[in-house]
Order: structure tokens, then C-alpha cells, then sequence
């Protein structure tokens, strides 16, 4: 077992701490206290501060199909929003709106009305999330980027669930940045280092961070952070392929068909029955439907479970259950909303069995 587990049989929205994590940053620590600013230069586990980015950087580029130069650790998402917006939002009277998802993830949508407000009420630029987090949406990345293009936009996407979770190509999808956060997929921990990365195309405008006076202009990240995250890349280079999610340019189009996706009578209609019963729900009567996705190319490994009747307060009761009696940690989002997110590296299908029987136990036990 590389991480350490907890006692519950399903878990969500904190990625799992690496086994060796503790042993890095007490390394580091030690480094800190016996050779002080020596170890920016002289690190006896050969790991020098100085130059800890050509440790991250050639996986983390590996992870979204770029250069190792277009990426980089540093900063939270949002301040690396808010860095990327300001670069990038260059409103002029004919160009000055910023589109975006509707019901986008509460910090996001902080970051692009503060922009908003700096300068003004078409388009100048459009970010969109990678995926959507209510639902587990895929959005289809590589033609938003080329329409975008075509009417001169500039285009850039929140990668937060999406890096470490689907396959990108953001370097080939002339994608112009993006941001994303290491603290669940990539194991990182709470409050973890995030990533950015800025498309070379950009590199010889000295009005961008990717210009002449360096990679990116910032400082030095947090040791400790990166270290977290570097034991996540270690770790994912080591995987057969490099990979430990599913490669849809490796899957035939038959797997990938909304159509084929069940293969017996009886998946075609329980799949049927999710996807209408928003509209027959009874409303004296207590179930959940999937809003995610079906078509493996269209979602990442999310869940997103809609509790009815809506208005309810079924959800707070359905998390409280599943915690309090059965150990399992979901994430919720209002209005109604629990997701549930397996990960490859460290839950199993019995995992995801407990979960289920655990979900069907609390909702036998709830009345309306």
C-alpha cells in the first residue's frame, strides 16, 4: 500500500497521503536546520531548492502533453487565475466580455466578476473548466480552444479535476493557459502547491509571464509542497505507460458510444430510467439519479448523485449518515448533490461495493 488509508470504505475531496510524505519533508526539514541556505545549492538527498523545478516539471508536463518549459508549480488556483487573468484580459471597446460557465465553482466565479469590474461590462476572453464539477462533465477542450481561435479570443481552462484524472494534450489543442490544484488528485495535501502552464506560443511576448525575463517570473515554491507533489509524479512516471487512467485515444469507438454503453437489457434500462426519472419522480418518494455522464469520453471518475424530491434537505442528511455510521466520505454540492470519485491508485471495486451497500442501507433508514 503506497498511502496511507483510513479505516473508511470510500473517500472523497482530499487525496490520500503518501506513505513516504513524512519522511520527505522531515529530510527536508533536517536540510533547513543543518545547512540553512546550503541547501539550495548542496541538498544531500539531491534535491537542490534551486533547482527543484527540474524534478516536477518534466512529469507534470508529461501529465498534460506539453513541454517542460509551458508548466509550472507554484502559487493556489485561484491566485494563478487571477495571474493568468490579468495577463490575458486586455479588454478594448470592442472586446471586453469574459465567458464562462454558468454555476461555475464558487472561487472561480470571484476571480472573473473582480476582472470583470476592473475593467468594464464581445468577447476578449473565454475560460471554461476542463470539467464540470457538479456533474463530472468532460467539456470538449480541443474544439472550445479552436472556435475560440477563430473569432480571436483568447482561451484558457480550469483544469482543477481534470489533471491526473482524464488525458490532455493542451500543448497540440493550442490551448492558451491553464490552472489546476494538486491537492486531490495529485496527493499533495491540503492547501497544496498548484500548476500552471502557458502555451510556448506566447514565450517571445514580453508583455506575458512566459516572456523574456524568465520562466513564469515567480519565486521559489514551498519546499515542503513540492515535495508532496513530487512523490505523486514519482509515482505516476513508475506506472506501466505512464498512465493509471484510461487513455480514450487507446479505446475503440464502439466502447466510447453513448449507444454501446451497456451491453444487456437490463443496463439499458436502468440507464433509461436515471435519466427520466427527474421528470416521473413521485414526490412522496425518496431515490437519486446519476447526472453524470454515461459515455466514458464524455466524464471523469466522478459520480455526481441527485437526491430527490429536490428542496428536501436530503442530501445533508444522506452525508451525515454516510459519515457518522459507515465512514464513507462523499463531497456535497448544493443543490443536492453528493459526488463520490474512486481513484485508481488506491481504492479497489470492494471499495466501491461498501459504498454502494452503504448508500442503500442509509436510504432505506431515511423518511420523508
Amino acid at each position: 500500500m503506497v498511502f496511507n488509508s483510513t479505516n473508511d470504505p470510500s473517500y472523497n475531496s482530499l487525496g490520500l497521503q503518501n506513505k513516504k510524505t513524512a519522511e520527505l519533508i522531515l529530510e527536508e526539514l533536517n536540510v533547513w536546520a543543518e545547512r540553512a541556505v546550503k541547501g539550495h545549492f548542496d541538498h544531500p538527498y539531491g534535491r537542490n531548492w534551486k533547482d527543484i523545478y527540474d524534478l516536477v516539471n518534466p512529469t507534470l508536463a508529461y501529465l498534460v502533453a506539453s513541454s517542460t518549459d509551458e508548466v509550472a508549480c507554484t502559487g493556489s488556483l485561484t491566485t494563478n487565475l487571477y495571474l493568468m487573468m490579468t495577463t490575458f484580459y486586455c479588454p478594448t471597446k470592442q472586446r471586453y466580455k469574459i465567458l464562462f460557465e454558468k454555476k461555475c465553482f464558487p472561487s472561480d466565479m470571484y476571480a472573473f466578476t473582480s476582472q470583470a469590474k476592473l475593467h468594464g461590462e464581445s468577447i476578449a476572453l473565454i475560460i471554461f473548466p476542463g470539467v464540470q464539477f457538479y456533474t463530472g462533465q468532460v467539456f470538449p477542450m480541443k474544439q472550445i480552444t479552436m472556435v475560440g481561435h477563430q473569432y480571436g479570443c483568447v482561451v484558457g481552462f480550469k483544469l482543477a479535476p481534470a489533471v491526473g484524472n482524464i488525458v490532455l494534450e493542451l500543448n497540440s489543442w493550442m490551448v492558451d493557459f491553464d490552472c489546476w490544484c494538486s491537492y486531490k488528485y495529485h496527493n499533495a495535501g491540503p492547501g497544496a502547491i498548484a500548476g500552471i502552464f502557458l502555451h510556448e506560443e506566447w514565450f517571445n511576448d514580453s508583455t506575458k509571464i512566459g516572456g523574456p525575463n524568465g520562466q513564469f517570473v515567480h519565486s521559489s515554491p514551498n519546499i515542503f509542497s513540492v515535495v508532496s507533489l513530487l512523490l505523486f509524479l514519482q509515482l505516476f512516471a513508475s506506472y506501466p505507460g505512464g498512465t493509471f487512467y484510461i487513455d480514450l485515444n487507446s479505446i475503440s469507438k464502439d466502447e466510447v458510444e453513448s449507444d454501446d454503453y451497456s451491453k444487456t437489457g437490463d443496463q439499458v434500462k436502468e440507464k433509461d430510467e436515471s435519466q427520466e426519472v427527474v421528470q416521473n419522480i413521485e414526490k412522496s418518494k425518496l431515490m437519486f439519479t446519476i447526472i453524470t455522464p454515461t459515455t466514458i469520453s464524455k466524464r471523469v471518475s466522478q459520480l455526481s448523485l441527485l437526491f430527490l424530491p429536490k428542496g428536501k434537505q436530503i442530501l445533508k442528511r444522506v452525508f451525515n449518515n454516510l459519515v457518522k455510521i459507515h465512514g464513507v466520505i462523499g463531497d456535497e454540492r448544493e443543490p443536492d448533490v453528493l459526488r463520490l470519485s474512486p481513484v485508481a491508485l488506491y481504492n479497489s471495486f470492494e471499495d466501491c461495493r461498501k459504498a454502494c451497500e452503504a448508500l442503500d442501507s442509509v436510504l432505506s433508514s431515511i423518511t420523508l
